[in-house]
């Protein structure tokens, strides 16, 4: 049975199935996706269960995580992440006219449980304490599990919060969003966003090509983490 299967899954030749976490799926890798299907119009991808290649019951040729670097084979770091606070274009203006040992004293704080495991990425205690910034009950505020739900409380004008420019750079740029502090008070996260293969799918000439196209699209969001 294993023999058939991956036979099958030899002649599957022109779909990808890759497995990501949804804020990189969402934010990263579905945004981009547009220039390799320029470049490959024939290949397919499910993505997360969903795509234009059916969905199978079988390992994923790619895995996209963020976690601890890894030097196994068959995995490639992508780009690394830079913490600091985020939020409205709208709430940068309303802090910046308060002095700034006060800027956040009472002020609506986020907070993303997708860096929680970092042991590199500081939470909102930790940065106003190396800040020096007066803040009362630091740990309140709203908790999130996703980037993308952060994001659309902070274009709500809901907050700040402490999240990693990796992912946001476009937003950043078209001023989206913005950045109320300079990015000095920002730290390096510890993990990194990798990219897993498994070995028999990258005998599939297909999956070699996104591999090489993922490194490349990776190379430009390691040229853009730290802000300009």
């Amino acid at each position: 049975l294993e023999q058939v299967a991956a036979e099958l899954d030899m002649q599957r030749g022109h779909e990808i199935h890759v497995a990501a976490a949804p804020d990189f799926a969402d934010l990263w890798l579905k945004p981009r996706l547009a220039r390799f299907n320029s470049a490959f119009p024939n290949i397919r991808f499910n993505i997360n269960g969903q795509g234009d290649a059916s969905f199978r019951v079988r390992p994923a040729d790619c895995e996209l995580r963020f976690g601890a670097a890894s030097q196994a084979g068959g995995i490639d770091v992508l780009f690394g992440d830079f913490v600091l606070p985020v939020g409205s274009p709208e709430n940068t203006l309303r802090i910046g006219r308060v002095n700034r040992r006060d800027r956040l004293e009472g002020f609506p704080l986020l907070h993303l449980d997708f860096y929680r495991d970092d042991p590199g990425a500081p939470d909102w205690p930790q940065w106003l304490k190396a800040q020096k910034l007066r803040r009362t009950e630091p740990n309140r505020g709203i908790r999130y599990q996703r980037i993308a739900t952060a994001i659309d409380a902070m274009l709500a004008n809901a907050g700040f919060t402490l999240c990693g420019i990796a992912l946001l750079r476009p937003m950043l740029d078209d001023n989206r969003l913005s950045l109320p502090f300079p990015v000095s008070t920002g730290a390096w996260a510890a993990h990194v966003f990798q990219a897993r293969f498994r070995a028999d799918s990258l005998a599939r000439p297909q999956v070699r090509r996104f591999r090489e196209w993922l490194a490349a699209e990776a190379d430009g969001t390691v040229r853009v983490v730290v802000l300009r």
